[in-house]
């Protein structure tokens, strides 16, 4: 089971992709449902905070492009115990890949 915290929103570029691209047949799903004005069943999306308080994105990559792309602002995010955060950014390195889900490649 996975140990999450409270929701909280944030701005949707605070978050880094922890992924290098998106798949377009799995961007093309979210993007059948989701509804920019509706967030009420929008699920929160994981993350972790590394030491330098960057947002790790641990899964949801798709679903924060499509708030990204669709014009909105704030995404819901919980805090997710389960990933360990300092092994998650070792594995991205340093400088960061990619700062922020809008330079994410679709392919």
């Amino acid at each position: 089971m996975t140990k999450t915290s409270e929701i909280f929103w944030v701005e949707v570029l605070r978050l880094v992709p922890t992924q290098s691209t998106l798949s377009r047949q799995k961007l093309d799903q979210v993007l059948t449902w989701f509804n920019p004005e509706d967030l009420r069943g929008f699920e929160p999306l994981h993350v972790v905070s590394d030491a330098q308080l960057n947002l790790l994105l641990c899964d949801g990559h798709c679903r924060a492009f499509a708030i990204w792309a669709t014009g909105v602002d704030m995404v819901p995010v919980v805090m997710d115990e389960s990933y360990d955060a300092a092994a998650l950014r070792r594995q991205l390195g340093d400088p960061l890949p990619v700062r922020d889900i809008s330079s994410l490649p679709i392919c």
